[in-house]
């Protein structure tokens, strides 16, 4: 909780304790502030003051438009395209099926390019994404420290 107060200033209080908003918001708005003040080219403030804008995402609950061609079916879904859930456990093991998948679609890739270890590449690029991205919530689960002794 110091650690929180010295970031953010004064703990949450009340019924506000209670709502994870009020604990996030701090940070949210440490993290715009910084972005406002390290942005020093134009272009880039703007497409951050376009993102922060209310109701920049409404978009994305839009519903599609079946008479302009916007909605696919099941059917046409099924027909198109191949859904397969890809879980990869925190050393790297995947599922059977994605492994499966990610097999055939490394045989299929050296057709067009001509890499006969396509494959073995398509699994280490997927590898290297894991390890990153434990690497990234380690660093982020570790407690900052004061290396200026």
């Amino acid at each position: 909780m110091s650690l929180w107060s010295a970031s953010f200033g004064a703990l949450p209080t009340g019924n506000a304790s209670h709502k994870q908003a009020a604990w996030d918001r701090p940070g949210i708005e440490a993290i715009k502030d910084e972005l406002m003040t390290t942005r020093a080219d134009p272009r880039q403030k703007a497409v951050l003051l376009a993102a922060m804008a209310p109701h920049s995402g409404d978009w994305l609950s839009a519903l599609p438009i079946a008479s302009c061609g916007l909605r696919m079916d099941d059917v046409d879904l099924g027909a198109r395209y191949i859904f397969e859930p890809i879980a990869i456990e925190t050393f790297g093991v995947f599922n059977a099926s994605a492994r499966q998948l990610l097999a055939d679609l490394g045989k299929r890739i050296p057709i067009n390019t001509g890499e006969a270890t396509e494959t073995s590449y398509l699994f280490q690029r997927i590898s290297v994404l894991v390890q990153r991205f434990n690497a990234v919530l380690l660093h982020d689960s570790l407690p900052a420290a004061d290396c200026t002794d």
